[in-house]
């Protein structure tokens, strides 16, 4: 991909009497289609995504780029947090024998489609 952002460069100097094929290897500021920050763009997607899953169709955010996508994430960190909570104190305080009750644990309804 990062080949791919060096086109401008490469036909850089070279008289091109195609307007089609002009336009498409000229970046925007030199009258072309080119876009000028696709270096910068493949360098942002490289850093933010992994490659290899998303060559696969599976796209893994990761957190710090987008407020939405960290606050859900720290809400699912917070509610687990709680719901470790809520074990221990079952497990300790109510349900017996604890070792037992901490070992055999199970939440029902945690998958996607119940």
């Amino acid at each position: 991909l990062k080949a791919i952002s060096r086109i401008p460069e490469i036909f850089a100097g070279i008289e091109i009497k195609s307007p089609l094929l002009s336009r498409i290897v000229r970046t925007q500021e030199d009258g072309g289609l080119f876009p000028s920050n696709l270096a910068e763009e493949l360098d942002w997607f490289i850093e933010n995504f992994d490659c290899r899953k998303a060559a696969e169709g599976k796209f893994e955010p990761t957190q710090g780029i987008d407020e939405n996508y960290d606050a859900a994430c720290d809400e699912i960190d917070r509610i687990k947090a709680s719901l470790d909570d809520y074990k221990t104190e079952m497990c300790e305080e109510v349900l017996r024998p604890n070792d037992v009750a901490m070992s055999q644990w199970k939440y029902a309804n945690t998958k996607v489609d119940s």
